[in-house]
């Protein structure tokens, strides 16, 4: 899957005008709270907001039209792992659904694994924290975006593919910014340094500031962002995995397997 932009900024669907619309209604029917009639009306030029051609089109813009909040359910908890959402601690288990604003903690040991309305699963490892910042539909389109805020730590996320207009999975970090459409990959950051690692697909991954330089980063490769999220990344390719001897039988524990490390490789 080829990397995506890392948001649709500007993007529109194209309403078609239907006998008896008139532009209150549309405007009623389709967009959020946030955008009213009359933004429609000047966006489109229309005269008579009263007298709409049937046939005609509106354009309106991906980003004011209505959502509707979603959740993630937990799948899988362990170790020192806690959420709390926007009201109350949370107990976390296979099952609970966890709305967006809720804020995972692992500690070490701890992992959470979690699951979007898609199927996209977001695995939480120790020592990390995230936020679940946004978790919509978008009504119209009936596309999904969804937004996970990493503030220290690690996930690996392996992300259902999203067509339509505004289906997005935005992954925000301190060091890096990455949007995706269908893949699988991992994203950290520490004090020194951001790191994106793409397992399968593609991604296009920026520093958090403003107009920070985006990179494509493909499937086997990372990419290592300094430690202020600034300037373009640096792209690296991963290494590969350790070949696994076939283990012997058990015959008596404690039982170990021997690992041959991979020039370069740091820790297992």
């Amino acid at each position: 899957v080829p990397a995506k932009p890392l948001a649709d900024a500007g993007a529109t669907i194209s309403y078609t005008v239907r006998p008896g619309d008139t532009l209150y209604g549309v405007a009623r029917r389709l967009l959020d709270d946030r955008h009213p009639w009359r933004e429609l009306q000047a966006s489109n030029r229309v005269r008579n907001p009263r007298r709409l051609q049937p046939g005609s089109k509106l354009q309106v813009p991906v980003d004011w039209l209505r959502r509707e909040n979603l959740h993630a359910i937990v799948v899988a908890a362990e170790g020192d792992a806690r959420a709390r959402t926007p009201g109350a601690e949370v107990s976390l288990g296979p099952g609970v659904l966890l709305p967006p604003g809720t804020r995972i903690t692992t500690g070490v040991p701890g992992a959470v694994t979690l699951r979007l309305v898609d199927g996209s699963t977001i695995e939480v490892q120790a020592a990390t924290e995230v936020e679940l910042r946004r978790l919509q539909r978008i009504i119209e389109t009936s596309t999904q975006d969804d937004r996970i805020d990493v503030t220290r730590g690690r996930i690996a996320v392996s992300a259902r593919p999203r067509t339509g207009a505004g289906a997005r999975l935005e992954v925000v970090a301190p060091r890096a910014v990455t949007g995706v459409r269908g893949t699988t990959f991992r994203i950290g950051s520490s004090n020194e340094a951001g790191l994106v690692e793409v397992l399968a697909g593609g991604v296009e991954s920026r520093g958090p500031g403003e107009g920070s330089p985006a990179a494509t980063i493909e499937s086997g490769e990372g990419a290592v962002f300094d430690g202020r999220g600034a300037g373009a990344p640096r792209i690296v390719k991963l290494l590969p995995a350790p070949v696994v001897p076939a283990p012997s039988p058990l015959t008596e524990t404690p039982w170990s397997l021997r690992i041959a490390p991979v020039e370069g490789a740091q820790g297992y």
